[in-house]
């Protein structure tokens, strides 16, 4: 999950992105992200879900 944030470009680095999933702040169509080494079974599963990062960054997904 962390690498999805950092590939997006919402967070600057990965660190950061782990750092940001562990403090609760990302969050998958309102479902919080808890584990930051969460792995998705493909492109197709993410397809136009949105992934916010705290209140005020939003990014829709699209492959």
């Amino acid at each position: 999950a962390f690498y999805l944030l950092s590939a997006v470009g919402i967070c600057a680095s990965s660190s950061e992105a782990r750092r940001q999933i562990k403090g609760g702040a990302a969050r998958l169509e309102g479902e919080k992200l808890t584990d930051p080494n969460q792995e998705f079974a493909s492109a197709a599963e993410l397809e136009g879900k949105v992934l916010q990062l705290g209140k005020k960054t939003f990014r829709r997904l699209t492959a």
